[in-house]
C-alpha cells in the first residue's frame, strides 16, 4: 500500500470511529484542499496513528465532519415524501402518495424515472414514462397489485438543509387560510389544520404551518452559531 493510500485509509478509519463514515479517497480530497501533504515516512505511519505530523490532519477531519454530513447525506432529498416516516421508497411508488408540497411537485409518481418489474408471469420489464407510459402510470398507484416493483429510479432534488424553518400562523375562517397560503406561496411545504367544530363566522377557523428549508447549514444550527 502506499503511502498515501495508508494515510487516507487511516484518516477513514478514526472518522469512522467518530461515527462519520467516509472513504480514503474522500479522505485525501479534503486533506489536499485543506493545504496537507500526503507524504510521510511509512514506518512512522504504521507506528502510530497519533504521529505528530498525523495529528492536525486528524484534527482537520475531524472539525470539518460537517462536510461529510452535508456532501454525502444533505444534498438530495426526494421531491414528495408523506407525512410519516415509515413509509419505503417502494411504499411511496405504490400508493403514489402525495406531500404537504402537493400544489407545486405533485405526486411521488411525477418525479419517477424508470421502474423495474417482475410479474406474474416471471417476466421482468424495465418500464420508462417514454417507453410503455400506460404501462408505467397503471403501476404507479397500484398497490402492488400488477407486480412486484424490483427496481426504483428516482429523480431527487437539492436542499440547502436538513433542517427547516417553521412558521405557524392562526387563521379566525377558512377564507384566512386561503389568503395566507397565497402569501406563503413561495413556502417549501405548506399545511392547514381546520377546527371542524367552530361555526358562524368562525367557520373553517385553524393554523397553517409554513415549512422552509432552512438557509443556515446544519453546523450552524447544531453548534448554537447565530447570525444578527
Amino acid at each position: 500500500m502506499s503511502s498515501n493510500a495508508v494515510v487516507c485509509a487511516i484518516g477513514a478509519a478514526r472518522l469512522e470511529q467518530l461515527g462519520h463514515g467516509a472513504s480514503p479517497p474522500t479522505v485525501g480530497r479534503l486533506l489536499r484542499k485543506s493545504g496537507y501533504s500526503l507524504r510521510i515516512h511509512v514506518k512512522k505511519q504504521e507506528a502510530s496513528a497519533a504521529h505528530a505530523d498525523r495529528q492536525p490532519q486528524f484534527e482537520v477531519l475531524e472539525s470539518q465532519k460537517w462536510v461529510f454530513q452535508e456532501e454525502h447525506n444533505r444534498q438530495w432529498w426526494p421531491a414528495v415524501t408523506p407525512s410519516t416516516a415509515d413509509a419505503t421508497i417502494g411504499g411511496c411508488v405504490a400508493m403514489n402518495v402525495n406531500g404537504k408540497n402537493a400544489w407545486k411537485c405533485g405526486s411521488f409518481g411525477e418525479h419517477l424515472l424508470s421502474l423495474t418489474v417482475l410479474l406474474a408471469t416471471g417476466q421482468v420489464l424495465t418500464l420508462t414514462p417514454e417507453s410503455n407510459p400506460q404501462f408505467f402510470q397503471a403501476l404507479v398507484g397500484s398497490a402492488g397489485l400488477l407486480g412486484i416493483i424490483t427496481s426504483i429510479t428516482l429523480q431527487l432534488q437539492r436542499i440547502t438543509s436538513g433542517s427547516v424553518d417553521v412558521l405557524v400562523r392562526s387563521a379566525a375562517s377558512l377564507g384566512e387560510i386561503f389568503t395566507i397560503f397565497q402569501e406563503e406561496y413561495s413556502a417549501d411545504f405548506l399545511e392547514s389544520w381546520v377546527d371542524g367544530f367552530a361555526g358562524g363566522r368562525y367557520l373553517g377557523r385553524g393554523i397553517v404551518t409554513c415549512t422552509r428549508f432552512s438557509d443556515m447549514c446544519d453546523k450552524e444550527l447544531f453548534t448554537g452559531t447565530h447570525h444578527h
